[in-house]
């Protein structure tokens, strides 16, 4: 009785060859699925009879837990493929030269987010960079393809010399990792990759946190003070962390035409231009905005991963993202009138606002529907989409907002398309623009920082100087994987503190 129902809850059916061999949910119901189907049996959907609705009911719990163990019998056979070594040619290095006596192999395992992937596996190689290790990548398994469908990887020289199925390796999860020539480094162990990193950083650090995190609360902020984005003592790391990136990220080919294709439109478009004096033409200040939809909007606990810094939450609000752009545009002179003529008339100077989003339309529709909310302000801003200027014929459709799980049941290629034209707008943004605001409680905005640099985030050159261009909405950059909620104190704690942390300007502590 349950049979004939099974096709509509994707439980019969072939994966497509394009589908990754890490796409468990695309051969799998999810739990919902089942539950749906469960519920249809005790309804008057199925038009059924009491007994065969409790017998329905039966079988499909049954064929439920079936393929829940098989699902899971599945995951642990691909896991264990990986406990052997994959082939030379799954290898690849992000770095020319290495001698390979000590190598860390990264292998992407995981149905996550793109951005999620690649700064999980920069802060393994990071770490890994700093114990002596030459970094290997194993795609063979990734839910994204291959890094070499957007990135531009080289074999190195000592590769071609290493006997991957005679070398034994330690999965690194192990506190003595270091004291092993070669290992595994995975997803999996991503506690223990974050004690580590955490462990690098300077200790007075979290109870600067803690005070900032009272100011915040105190003062009621709705948006983080721009000092807080990157302190002096997370520098290192930071530094470290993009120097990674930067190894990885060499758009290839095809990014690179969907860039150069972008900027030639734009260009043709003549919107990043103003009219000067006689005629001349010139480039207006430009600001990259990265407005987050979608899922993330819907994940309820982001508001407590970021409320515990004092900050609400900022994805899919307006206002916080243009109250941001206002910020950074006064902090640097961007919206002072300019004389234009001998007779000293004035003319307002624009800023263009280059904005990218899983969901461009609506956007576009929240951020220009708040600007009449800053009354106190003319706001001379152009509101840009940059998907807006895609060639429709060869790029990626808008999408209506991404949801990683409905990402995960797409054919390969059409995976690989999306991620093409998302990294492309990245790409775009770090290349042709002033300044950057963005939430970096998502993980584009936590690679736009790294991209861009530290010299364009932290503010530690003299009190009160703002020479700061990327802007968190709501939250400070993270060298781990999860942020560890900064401690609440009480407020005789957070003035003593306070007082201590106020006698360094850099430290930003203002009682």
């Amino acid at each position: 009785m349950v049979l004939p129902y099974l096709n509509k809850y994707r439980l019969v059916g072939s994966p497509s060859d394009e589908s990754s061999d890490l796409d468990l949910s695309s051969n799998y119901p999810t739990t919902l699925q089942w539950w749906h189907l469960i519920i249809d049996c005790l309804t008057a959907r199925l038009r059924l009879s009491f007994t065969l609705k409790v017998f329905c009911s039966i079988s499909s719990l049954g064929l439920f837990i079936i393929f829940i163990k098989i699902g899971t019998s599945n995951y642990e056979q691909l896991s264990s493929k990986h406990n052997s070594e994959p082939s030379y040619l799954s290898l690849t290095l992000t770095e020319q030269n290495g001698d390979c006596k000590k190598t860390m192999l990264y292998q992407f395992t995981s149905p996550y987010g793109l951005f999620s992937e690649l700064l999980m596996y920069n802060r393994y190689a990071s770490l890994g960079r700093s114990l002596g290790y030459t970094i290997l990548i194993d795609d063979s398994y990734w839910n994204h393809g291959k890094l070499s469908d957007y990135f531009d990887i080289k074999y190195p020289d000592c590769s071609k010399q290493l006997n991957a199925s005679t070398i034994e390796r330690k999965l690194h999860c192990d506190k003595g990792m270091a004291n092993y020539d070669h290992v595994i480094a995975r997803r999996q162990c991503v506690d223990f990759l974050d004690s580590e990193v955490y462990s690098k950083i300077d200790p007075e650090f979290s109870k600067l946190e803690s005070v900032w995190k009272f100011i915040n609360q105190r003062n009621d902020l709705t948006t983080l003070p721009t000092e807080q984005n990157l302190n002096f003592r997370v520098k290192s790391i930071f530094d470290a962390q993009a120097s990674e990136i930067i190894r990885v990220w060499k758009p290839n080919s095809q990014i690179k035409k969907l860039v150069s294709d972008f900027e030639r439109a734009i260009d043709n478009s003549n919107f990043l231009n103003e009219k000067g004096g006689r005629g001349s033409t010139k480039r207006r200040k430009t600001i990259g905005l990265h407005f987050r939809l979608g899922d993330k909007v819907e994940e309820v606990s982001l508001n407590q991963y970021i409320g515990g810094f004092g900050i609400p939450p900022g994805f899919g609000n307006p206002s916080r993202h243009i109250q941001k752009l206002l910020d950074l545009a006064n902090d640097h002179r961007w919206l002072e009138p300019e004389r234009t003529s001998f007779f000293s008339r004035f003319s307002k100077k624009t800023i263009n606002v280059v904005t990218i989003s899983d969901n461009i339309d609506d956007a576009l529709n929240r951020l220009e529907g708040h600007k009449k909310s800053f009354i106190n302000h003319p706001l001379p801003m152009n509101f840009m989409g940059l998907a807006k200027y895609r060639n429709s014929s060869t790029d990626s459709p808008i999408e209506s907002g991404h949801k990683q799980s409905e990402f995960n049941n797409l054919p390969m290629s059409e995976k690989i398309k999306r991620n093409q034209a998302v990294l492309s707008e990245v790409e775009y943004l770090v290349r042709n623009t002033d300044g950057i605001i963005c939430s970096m409680a998502s993980n584009v905005c936590n690679a736009l920082m790294l991209l861009s640099g530290s010299h364009k985030i932290i503010d530690d050159v003299k009190k009160n100087k703002r020479k700061s261009f990327v802007r968190s909405v709501d939250h400070r950059w993270f060298a781990t994987s999860y942020y560890r909620e900064s401690k609440t104190l009480k407020t005789d704690e957070a003035i003593n503190l306070g007082l201590k942390f106020s006698k360094d300007y850099r430290n930003h502590v203002d009682l």
